[in-house]
C-alpha cells in the first residue's frame, strides 16, 4: 500500500512539477493564475480518483492519506513556481521605478515576463525616456530664455555706456533703444501668453467664424512681404468652411504660420493656405515649397524657444508656434506638421464644424480654455483612434441585451420595494452636494491675491464719515447669514447656497451717507472690474456683503476677501475682490454694463431673458 502511494505521490509530483514549468512559457498574467487554478484543483482531483480506484481493491484508508498529501504539496510547489515567475518581474520594475524616483533617468526597466508587465516595464521605460526629454528640455528653455533675453539686454547696456562716455549722443541710439525694447516687450508678452495658456485662465469667445473671410484677411495683410520676397501667396477654400472658434485667435495663429513659411521659402517659391471642411471638423493647412522639415524639426518645433538654427540667429522669440498650439488646443483644435510628397512642410490645424444653429442664442459661449468648447469634446483624437481600445464581444452584447429585457419582469417590484430608500438618499444627496457646480470667470486673466493683514475697504463718497475697514473691523461689524440661490446670466444655476457677512444697511450706518447720493460704485482689485447698485436695491432684506461660503472664508476664486451678494440679480452685478464702495449721486456704468450687458441684471427680466 505504500509502495503504491509513493507511485501516486510521485507521478503527482512530476505532472505538477511539469506543469508549473509549462505555466512559466505562457505569456499572460491571466493565462498563467488560470493555469494555475486548474493545476491545483485538477492535481488533487486525479489523485483522489486513481487512490479512491485503488481502495475499491484494497479496502484502506491509508492510501487515500498519503496521496491527499502528496497532491497538496503538488499544488502548494506549483503555486510557488508560478508566483515566482510573476513576482521576479515586477521586483525588477519596483527596483527600476524606485531608481527612476531617486533621480536617475538614464534607468530602464527590463521589458520581459508575462506580457502585461513586459507592457508596463515599456510603459515605465517610455515616461522615463520622456522625463529624460523634459528635463533636457527644461534645461534648454532657460539657456535659450537667457540668451534671448540677454542679447537685447547687452545691447541696451552698450548703447547706454557710449552715452554715458561720451561716445555718442542720446538722438543718436533713440531708434535702436526703441527696437531693443519692442523686443523685450514682445518676448514678455508671449511668455505671459504662455502663462495664461498653461495656467487655463485664457479666455475664449467661441462662435460661428467663417474661416474663409478670415483667411483671405490674413493672406491680403502678407500680401506685400510675400511680394518683397518674390514668393507666390495664395489661398484655396473649399466647401462651406465654418468653425466654432474664437476668430481672432485663429487669425493670430494663421498670421505666425504664414509669416514662419515665407521666411522659410526660397525666392520665386510659393506658399498656399489649404482650407477643407468635413462633416465634423474643418482644417486649415499651411503649405510652403522650401527645403521641407527634419525629424527632430517636426518632433521639436512647437516646443518653447526652440530653432532649428543653432546660433539662434533667425528672427522671432521662438514662441510663436508653442502659442499657436496652445491657442489651437483651447478651442479643442489640434495642430502638426508634416513632409509634402511633392516637397516642402505642410502645418495644419483643425478645428470643430460650427454646431448646429439654435432657435435661442446669439451663437456665442465664453469659455475658459480649461472647458471643453462643446459637448461633442475636442478633436484631439480625431482620425487617430485609439489603438488599445477594445470592443464589446458577442456575449457581452447578449449578456446586456439579456439584462435589459430581464428588467422588464423585475425593475417594476424592486423598484417598488426600494423607493422609499432611494427616495431618501436622493433627497440627502441633493441637499449635501449641490446638482450644478461654480464656473468661475476673470476679465483679467488672473485673480487678484488677497492678504489678511493688510487688505482695506475703502468706503467713501459722498458720506459724512468716510471709513477704511480692515478684514477683522468688517467681521465685527453684525453678522447676517442666508440661503440663496446664485443665477449667472449664461444660464447656470446654484442651489441652496449659504452665505455669511454684513448687510449694506449697517456700512450705511458707520459712513452716514450724504442725501445727495443715490448709489454705490463697487470696484474690484481685480482692474478693470467694477459695477454699480442703488441704494435702494442694496437696502433689499437679502443684500449682502458676503465674506463666507458654506460655512468657510471666501476663497479666492469666489472673490476673497469679500463679494456683493444679490440674489434677484445676474451674478455679474457680485463684484468679487472687492476694494473700494463709493458713495455716488448717479448710477455709474460697470464693466459689464459698457460690453452690453443691462445695469438692472433682474434674473428673467434682463439680457434677453425676458419673462
Amino acid at each position: 500500500m505504500i509502495e503504491l502511494a509513493l507511485i501516486v505521490a510521485a507521478s503527482t509530483l512530476a505532472s505538477g512539477l511539469g506543469g508549473a514549468f509549462a505555466l512559466r512559457l505562457v505569456p499572460s498574467v491571466r493565462a498563467r493564475l488560470a493555469g494555475l487554478s486548474l493545476l491545483a484543483v485538477g492535481l488533487p482531483l486525479a489523485a483522489v480518483l486513481l487512490s479512491g480506484a485503488v481502495m475499491f481493491e484494497m479496502g484502506t484508508d491509508v492510501v487515500i492519506l498519503a496521496v491527499a498529501a502528496a497532491s497538496s504539496t503538488v499544488a502548494i510547489a506549483a503555486a510557488l513556481l508560478v508566483a515566482r515567475s510573476i513576482t521576479a518581474p515586477v521586483n525588477r520594475l519596483r527596483a527600476a521605478s524606485g531608481a527612476l524616483a531617486g533621480g536617475d533617468l538614464s534607468v530602464r526597466a527590463p521589458e520581459q515576463g508575462p506580457r502585461e508587465i513586459a507592457e508596463l516595464g515599456a510603459s515605465l521605460n517610455e515616461m522615463a525616456t520622456q522625463l529624460e526629454r523634459l528635463f533636457d528640455a527644461r534645461r534648454e528653455l532657460v539657456a535659450w530664455a537667457s540668451h534671448d533675453l540677454r542679447t537685447p539686454l547687452a545691447a541696451i547696456r552698450a548703447m547706454i555706456e557710449a552715452v554715458e562716455d561720451g561716445i555718442a549722443k542720446p538722438e543718436h541710439y533713440t531708434q535702436e533703444l526703441a527696437e531693443q525694447v519692442r523686443t523685450l516687450s514682445a518676448l514678455v508678452d508671449d511668455l505671459f501668453e504662455l502663462a495664461r495658456i498653461d495656467a487655463g485662465v485664457l479666455t475664449l469667445e467661441l462662435e460661428n467664424a467663417s474661416l474663409a473671410l478670415l483667411v483671405d484677411s490674413c493672406v491680403r495683410g502678407l500680401q506685400a512681404e510675400a511680394r518683397a520676397r518674390r514668393i507666390k501667396l495664395e489661398a484655396r477654400v473649399g466647401g462651406n468652411a465654418i468653425a466654432w472658434c474664437a476668430p481672432n485667435q485663429v487669425e493670430r495663429v494663421l498670421l505666425n504660420l504664414v509669416t514662419n513659411a515665407l521666411r522659410h521659402t526660397p525666392s520665386d517659391g510659393a506658399v498656399a493656405v489649404v482650407v477643407s471642411a468635413q462633416p465634423q471638423a474643418v482644417t486649415v493647412a499651411v503649405e510652403d515649397s522650401g527645403a521641407g522639415i527634419t525629424g527632430e524639426t517636426e518632433r521639436r518645433m512647437f516646443e518653447r524657444f526652440w530653432r532649428a538654427d543653432p546660433a539662434r540667429s533667425a528672427e522671432g522669440s521662438g514662441l510663436g508656434l508653442a502659442i499657436a498650439q496652445g491657442l489651437v488646443e483651447a478651442q479643442g483644435g489640434r495642430i502638426w506638421a508634416e513632409n509634402r510628397p511633392e516637397g516642402g512642410a505642410r502645418v495644419a490645424f483643425m478645428l470643430q464644424a460650427a454646431p448646429e444653429p439654435t432657435a435661442r442664442g446669439s451663437g456665442r459661449r465664453l469659455m475658459q480654455n480649461g472647458e471643453s468648447p462643446t459637448k461633442r469634446g475636442s478633436l484631439q483624437g480625431t482620425e487617430r483612434p485609439d489603438a488599445g481600445q477594445r470592443s464589446y464581444g458577442r456575449r457581452g452584447f447578449l449578456l446586456l441585451v439579456g439584462g435589459g429585457l430581464s428588467s422588464l419582469v423585475w425593475a417594476g417590484p424592486v423598484s417598488r420595494l426600494l423607493s422609499p430608500l432611494t427616495s431618501a438618499a436622493s433627497q440627502l444627496v441633493g441637499n449635501l452636494v449641490p446638482v450644478d457646480g461654480w464656473r468661475i470667470y476673470t476679465i483679467s486673466g488672473t485673480m487678484p491675491m488677497f492678504d489678511r493683514s493688510s487688505w482695506r475697504l475703502e468706503v467713501d463718497g459722498l458720506v459724512k464719515r468716510p471709513r477704511s475697514l480692515s478684514y477683522d473691523e468688517l467681521k465685527a461689524l453684525p453678522r447676517a447669514e442666508q440661503v440663496s440661490t446664485f443665477h449667472c446670466v449664461t444660464g447656470w444655476t446654484v442651489n441652496n447656497v449659504h452665505w455669511a457677512g454684513v448687510r449694506f444697511q449697517h456700512l450705511f450706518d458707520l459712513v452716514q451717507p450724504l442725501p445727495a447720493a443715490t448709489a454705490v460704485r463697487f470696484v474690484s482689485a481685480e482692474h478693470p472690474y467694477e459695477d454699480s447698485l442703488t441704494l435702494d436695491q442694496l437696502r433689499f432684506p437679502d443684500a449682502m456683503l458676503a465674506y463666507e461660503l458654506e460655512g468657510e472664508p471666501l476663497s479666492r476664486p469666489h472673490g476673497a476677501p469679500a463679494r456683493v451678494v444679490l440674489p434677484e440679480m445676474y451674478g455679474y452685478k457680485g463684484v468679487k475682490w472687492l476694494t473700494r464702495m463709493e458713495l455716488v449721486e448717479r448710477q455709474p456704468e460697470g464693466y459689464w454694463e459698457q460690453n452690453g450687458y443691462d445695469q438692472d441684471a433682474w434674473v428673467g427680466r434682463s439680457n434677453g431673458y425676458h419673462s
